[in-house]
């Protein structure tokens, strides 16, 4: 889908990693999708979105995301499959893009680290907390790639 870049507006958010990153938000519930894409916009990202696995994989091609947010359960596969999928790239094409799991079964967590995601959340989700956990992960991530 097209990106989304929002006008900046002060969510309360800790927003230095995210301002000007490429965000890919992938949710098959359109309600989500579009208040996730509109925080991450709101604190300065680019944002791409996808609602189904093989969307979020053209999206990756296309654009290469500095971050991904992903629910864990899609209409046509699951995070889990994305996340095997990514690793398997090329630095270059994005191995090492990091990756936030949403979920609504709190059992799924486990996997989900184990998987290679830098960060689970349970639904229902505060933006709040999502924008500033998205913005750790970066902050991690620009400083191990130091």
């Amino acid at each position: 889908m097209a990106p989304s870049r929002g006008p900046g507006y002060d969510l309360g958010v800790a927003s230095s990693h995210l301002s000007g990153r490429v965000v890919l938000i992938v949710d098959d519930d359109p309600v989500l999708l579009e208040l996730l894409a509109g925080a991450f916009a709101d604190v300065g990202s680019t944002v791409h979105t996808a609602r189904l696995l093989v969307q979020a994989q053209r999206e990756v091609a296309e654009h290469r995301p500095d971050l991904v947010i992903t629910d864990v359960n899609l209409a046509d596969g699951t995070a889990i499959e994305f996340i095997t999928w990514l690793r398997s790239l090329s630095v270059v094409q994005g191995r090492r893009t990091p990756c936030v799991a949403i979920t609504g079964h709190p059992s799924l967590h486990a996997p989900a680290a184990a998987a290679g995601f830098q960060a689970a959340l349970r639904k229902p989700v505060d933006l709040r907390e999502v924008c500033n956990v998205a913005n750790a992960v970066l902050s991690r991530s620009s400083s191990s790639s130091d």
